[in-house]
């Protein structure tokens, strides 16, 4: 048998404040006409009790959940990223009074996917679900928003316009302002370093920099192809090779540290005769040392605007912007050093 204890319920509660249960909804949810010490007693009752209205009884009256559903799909960032992501989520809905449920339910373009989220945001658990990267959903996102649901999507841009979707994409000049910074310190060529079968979005800002790259003579080597390769193989095949210093662009946090193992393992110093940049999603505070030097994307930005956006809308704002870029963000480190004339 398993253990159960009785929790508390609204009758209990009348019981001990010596009022109706009538009386006990009305205190829960604010309505002015219970004199004050009355309020006093039934709050003392619930503070003494531990009770906590239920969210499924809350829902069948036509109240919300307060919460929000993350979904991640089967092509997204990197664990690393999106346990950032999630961890975001969860700080700024409930700054905003809210929880977040979240879950992994595969590839967003086959009918099983569907299924698992249109049951999760039709069982009133939730009520609003938000896409992590939204590869191949598109259709189920159209789908969900003809049926009344509130959708948000990081990682999409905002050609839709539906009222009831907020969208956030990365903004792609993070490459040009990338390549600017390499030609500032006199390089004409560097690697890239980075799991790029990932997440159709890095694709997108690879694509985007190499085409820079190209218009402004940078010569961009791209790492090896062979899948078997680890990271910290392929960042050792890289700085071992050709001239000192080179310059290695990591699109990731697992990049950054494999370019950094690797240059400790081949005794060079990184600032000084190796130079690493970042570019991408990347967390702040990397324990690197010298500290990285990076274009990069706060994930707590990111989740702030999206989150932000869709739960006012919920309690009513209006005004509030659909879609928004978001640009990178400058973090001066001392990874990098200039190439000598």
């Amino acid at each position: 048998m398993r253990n159960q204890p009785h929790k508390p319920n609204s009758e209990d509660i009348a019981r001990l404040a010596g009022v109706s249960r009538s009386t006990v909804s009305r205190v829960i949810n604010g309505y002015a006409n219970v004199p004050e010490i009355t309020r006093a007693r039934v709050m003392d009752a619930i503070e003494r009790n531990g009770y906590y209205p239920s969210i499924s009884g809350q829902t069948l009256r036509g109240k919300r959940a307060r919460c929000i559903g993350v979904f991640l799909g089967e092509h997204g960032w990197r664990d690393e990223a999106q346990a950032a992501l999630l961890y975001a989520f969860s700080q700024s809905s409930q700054a905003l009074g809210y929880m977040t449920l979240s879950c992994r339910v595969g590839d967003f373009s086959t009918p099983a996917c569907g299924r698992r989220v249109r049951e999760i945001l039709c069982s009133g658990c939730v009520d609003a679900g938000i896409f992590v990267n939204p590869t191949g959903g598109e259709a189920l996102i159209r789908q969900l928003l003809r049926e009344g649901q509130t959708i948000g999507a990081l990682g999409k841009s905002g050609e839709n316009g539906h009222e009831r979707l907020f969208t956030l994409e990365l903004d792609l000049a993070i490459a040009n302002q990338t390549v600017l910074y390499v030609q500032s310190q006199g390089y004409r060529q560097a690697s890239l370093l980075g799991d790029f079968n990932v997440c159709p979005e890095d694709h997108r800002m690879l694509d985007h920099l190499s085409n820079v790259a190209e218009q402004a003579k940078i010569e961009l080597t791209p790492q090896p192809k062979e899948d078997h390769l680890l990271l910290d193989e392929i960042a050792g095949t890289i700085l071992a090779s050709g001239q000192t210093p080179k310059l290695v662009i990591c699109a990731d946090q697992a990049s950054a540290y494999a370019a950094y193992r690797a240059a400790h393992r081949l005794k060079l110093a990184v600032g000084k005769q190796v130079s690493i940049l970042g570019m991408g999603f990347l967390p702040m505070d990397l324990p690197l040392l010298p500290k990285l030097t990076a274009f990069r994307f706060d994930p707590e930005q990111m989740v702030d605007s999206l989150t932000g956006r869709m739960i006012r809308t919920m309690e009513g704002a209006v005004g509030e912007v659909r879609h928004e870029r978001i640009p990178c963000q400058w973090t001066e480190g001392e990874s990098c050093v200039r190439y000598p004339e």
